[in-house]
């Protein structure tokens, strides 16, 4: 949706400044390298950029919000159960729901646990029926401005790999087991997830790779040994240490 309105900028002879989230280049943004200024991404090294522009590529901190930025700086309640968020995403939710059903049964017949939820408003219903069914402690969602609130309640997540996401949850320090989901153009979503995994942030697994019984497994493991979450969050802090949101701000102020 971007492509007609850069490029009538650039029949208006305006400038044109890209912005590039994931770490491989969008096929749009591809396409508007030759037509802009500058283009902000996060990491110098992104797959698919040509290197006779690269020249172009203006590097910022990730972008978080202020609200959550601000957020991070309060303190977190202690839980008794072990809290864990689920997120599908705006796109796949449904086959993203129906993978771990059996597993978070026997999960939460098993160990004391707490469910956040979030899926597509098609399938909220079904979702909040099959949990309340099963007697499962949870909450389900569709969109919330104030995801960032559930994040700083939960223990561990679940997610897709969305560039907002992802870094999001990194610089809220909670660990994560990302999915991407598997028809991103150009795998997107995996090269997001796969870097911040890298630097032991967290896990990543191929959907196809998911089977009955992973996340039983999975999940059951992290719950008797704590410390495997705790060096995880311990690394992110150290990563995001240094990260200054006025700073950020006011470098992409002075560019434009």
């Amino acid at each position: 949706m971007s492509i007609p309105i850069c490029l009538a900028a650039r029949i208006l002879k305006l400038k044109i400044l890209l912005f590039e989230p994931n770490l491989v280049l969008g096929r749009a943004n591809l396409f508007l390298l030759n037509y802009c200024d500058r283009i902000f991404t996060y990491r110098r090294e992104i797959k698919n950029f040509p290197k006779k522009m690269r020249y172009k590529n203006f590097v910022i901190q990730p972008l978080i919000r202020k609200n959550i930025f601000l957020a991070k700086t309060k303190l977190e309640k202690k839980q008794i159960k072990f809290t864990i968020l689920i997120i599908g995403g705006s796109q796949g939710a449904k086959k993203f729901d129906d993978l771990f059903k059996s597993d978070l049964i026997r999960l939460s017949n098993n160990f004391k646990i707490k469910i956040f939820h979030q899926t597509s408003d098609r399938n909220l219903k079904n979702l909040k029926n099959f949990y309340l069914k099963n007697n499962v402690n949870s909450k389900v969602f569709s969109y919330t401005t104030d995801l960032h609130k559930i994040i700083k309640e939960c223990d561990f997540v679940i997610t897709r790999s969305g560039a907002s996401t992802i870094n999001e949850l990194v610089f809220l320090e909670k660990p994560f087991l990302a999915i991407p989901f598997p028809f991103a153009k150009d795998d997107h979503q995996y090269y997001n997830a796969k870097y911040y995994v890298d630097k032991k942030f967290g896990w990543l697994i191929r959907e196809s790779k998911v089977k009955q019984n992973f996340l039983y497994k999975f999940v059951g493991n992290l719950i008797k040994n704590k410390k495997l979450l705790f060096q995880k969050k311990k690394n992110m802090n150290k990563f995001h240490k240094k990260y200054d949101w006025y700073e950020n701000s006011n470098k992409l102020k002075n560019l434009i």
